[in-house]
């Protein structure tokens, strides 16, 4: 149940203040929903609020209030697979642009409620929205990912982000990543290994050379390499091969 951990931290956060200016926080008790927390993504809505140890997550979805189908669920590519490709493929606008952004339904209204009564210890002093933590994370995704025992380099940048570089972003498999990519093109990455671990890296220069100071393998659309606690595979885009020039003869005749 996915709902688990973003519950577990979204309560954890209801029990300390938080004043940093992209945190939205309420003060407990909260009686009523429709002055709750809001949560959601514009299709499918719930609600934050309670009092004492016991708290309340309202659930809704637009659709139920509009009493028509969203259009967006005639579409066959409507699907959490299309959402994995388009994030891997670099297509973050178009998938903003298909998905994201394309509902105007109402989600304040509650369709349903899970209620979770905590240890009697805990009480609640604070609702929060934690949009810095939101953010970062947003961000980070864009970045780096390391799912499923790959790393993978700026998969998701919007194309308008032609230069962007970042150091020292931690990886799954304990690994810490900086890349650098201008104009477009990625240019240069350094993966620090902090525990002895095999590297299976997202090919980042679809198939063009590059150049590496530690033995690596390069296939099924993977580069890979065996590191030890310290080291630190470079990877660098290969400068293009100049065209040799050839000197031109010009014969003139009377």
């Amino acid at each position: 149940m996915k709902i688990l951990p973003f519950l577990l931290a979204t309560s954890l956060s209801c029990f300390a203040v938080a004043t940093e200016p992209m945190r939205l926080t309420l003060a407990a008790p909260i009686e009523k929903w429709d002055e709750s927390i809001p949560l959601g993504n514009g299709l499918i809505g719930s609600l934050l609020w309670g009092k004492g140890n016991e708290l309340r997550l309202s659930l809704d979805r637009g659709d139920l209030w509009a009493l028509r189908q969203h259009p967006i669920y005639a579409r066959p590519e409507f699907n959490y697979a299309t959402v994995v490709a388009r994030a891997q493929s670099g297509q973050a606008d178009q998938l903003n642009r298909e998905f994201a952004r394309s509902s105007d339904f109402p989600t304040k209204l509650p369709g349903a409620r899970l209620v979770v009564t905590l240890d009697p210890k805990f009480q609640a002093r604070a609702f929060t929205l934690e949009g810095n933590f939101a953010a970062f994370h947003a961000v980070h995704e864009m970045l780096l990912q390391s799912w499923g025992g790959r790393v993978r380099i700026f998969p998701a940048l919007p194309s308008a982000w032609r230069d962007m570089s970042f150091r020292d972003l931690r990886a799954e498999g304990g690994f810490v990543v900086s890349a650098e990519q201008r104009d477009g093109r990625l240019r240069r990455i350094a993966i620090r290994a902090t525990v002895a671990q095999q590297l299976r890296l997202a090919d980042p220069f679809s198939g063009r050379p590059y150049d590496h100071n530690l033995p690596v393998t390069r296939a099924a659309g993977e580069i890979c390499c065996r590191l030890q606690p310290g080291q630190t595979l470079e990877l660098t885009e290969r400068a293009p091969a100049r065209a040799e020039q050839i000197p031109q003869t010009l014969n003139l005749t009377a």
